[in-house]
């Protein structure tokens, strides 16, 4: 069994990719309930990505 690292350890080149895959993965779902839960903890992933490039932006780093 493979493990998985918690999100908060991942970069974002291995969120973005988690990201892609979850989107995929939702793709292949029929419509109902649990792919609607399972696209809202993609939101949520997608959110964690956005937060963390915008952090990691060259704007925000300091002596500039």
């Amino acid at each position: 069994m493979r493990k998985i690292k918690p999100s908060i350890y991942l970069t974002t080149d291995e969120l973005a990719e988690r990201v892609r895959d979850r989107d995929a993965e939702a793709a292949a779902m029929p419509e109902g309930a649990a792919k609607q839960a399972f696209l809202m903890q993609t939101g949520s992933l997608r959110t964690y990505l956005d937060m963390k490039l915008w952090i990691e932006s060259p704007g925000l780093r300091s002596g500039n």
